[in-house]
């Protein structure tokens, strides 16, 4: 009852982008849109800008999908953000059924999921046969732009040779220069994100749960203000279950939906920033606050390596409290020179994805002129 009462939400939002919309259409593939999840709520919010000519309408799942064969005015399609390329098979085969209905179809700014994370917990099998049909979907695309260095050499593994880097699509959202050279407070807060992972992570949950618990106990000893952000709802019970842990429960905050108001939060409120979801460290960087990515799976790897920061990096299986303090307060020292490379690395990806987004809608707006 639950999946079908989310396949007709899913398709109503299908129908009502398609109806309502008074400009070309443009299918949009994505991860996890319109659940409150700030990470996937930014990316699609990124997309409209990069692609303004065109109205955005998600391409529904399960038996709905037939709707796309009956209407179609739509034959442009775009695979955006998130981290979808490999891993389930489900999001293979929709993506494919999708694609394959659509005359120009291309990747724009998507991770691909790592093989040494999630092969074995997947299954041999499901993966192998998820990249058996990416393999087909993307040899079809004439333009693939994925996130960052880890999911290229991916698809080179794979013998696919026509991608290229650009980095999230939520570096749109890069404040400007001006932003960049107003330094936070020289001893402001520090913000933290923790994520529900269902397991899905490295390392062990017990491990990372206390690690955090010591953490915030050394940064409040230590005279640091904490302010915890919550980026999904999901994610709330745990985090205020390590603030009532710790004490910290005097500035607890949830950016749901609206990233321009978690980022200028984070900015009037935060000098050095240390979270688990991608896109709530991403976010921070954006603002020049410089980041600390709690890696719990590769995707965030993916990113900090993107714009420079794999020094700022660590993995839940190795989360050690102290070295993690000390990281923040070496992060703090240097924060001109992290906050400069910041907005050095953000601004040329993100000036590569606006030369690669209007050579896309030059050519789509062809393709809806010659539909005939």
């Amino acid at each position: 009852m639950i999946m079908k009462a989310k396949s007709f939400l899913n398709s109503w939002r299908f129908l009502r982008q398609y109806y309502f919309g008074n400009k070309p259409h443009l299918a949009y593939v994505s991860g996890w849109n319109g659940h409150q999840n700030l990470g996937d709520e930014a990316l699609y919010a990124a997309m409209q800008q990069y692609f303004a000519p065109f109205s955005l309408v998600d391409y529904p799942k399960g038996c709905w999908s037939w709707s796309f064969r009956v209407l179609p005015e739509i034959k442009n399609a775009v695979l955006a953000g998130g981290t979808m390329i490999a891993g389930k098979r489900s999001n293979a085969i929709h993506t494919r059924q999708c694609f394959d209905l659509c005359r120009h179809t291309v990747v724009f700014g998507t991770g691909v999921n790592h093989p040494d994370f999630w092969r074995q917990r997947l299954g041999a099998q499901e993966w192998d046969e998820a990249v058996v049909i990416w393999k087909h979907i993307l040899g079809q695309c004439p333009y693939i732009g994925v996130r960052g260095p880890d999911s290229l050499r991916i698809l080179q593994d794979w013998g696919i040779q026509n991608a290229e880097v650009i980095g999230d699509p939520v570096l749109y959202f890069a404040m400007d220069q001006q932003a960049a050279s107003l330094d936070s407070a020289p001893r402001g807060g520090i913000g933290l994100n923790v994520a529900e992972t269902k397991g899905r992570m490295y390392g062990d949950g017990d491990h990372y749960l206390q690690a955090y618990i010591d953490l915030v106990r050394m940064l409040k000893q230590a005279g640091w203000d904490i302010y915890w952000y919550v980026l999904w709802p999901r994610d709330y019970p745990l985090t205020k279950y390590i603030a009532e842990q710790t004490q910290t429960t005097l500035h607890i905050h949830s950016f749901y939906v609206n990233h321009t108001e978690f980022m200028h939060h984070v900015k009037q409120h935060v000098c050095v920033f240390a979270g688990m979801r991608l896109h709530g460290t991403a976010l921070a960087t954006l603002a020049y606050i410089p980041s600390i990515s709690i890696a719990y799976q590769p995707k965030c790897y993916d990113y900090m390596k993107s714009i420079s920061q794999e020094e700022a990096v660590v993995s839940t299986d190795t989360f050690e409290p102290g070295y993690v303090r000390e990281l923040i307060e070496s992060m703090h020292a240097k924060r001109s020179s992290v906050i400069q490379t910041l907005y050095d690395t953000i601004h040329h990806l993100r000036q590569k994805q606006i030369d690669r987004a209007n050579c896309i809608v030059r050519e789509m707006m062809l393709s809806c002129e010659n539909k005939q």
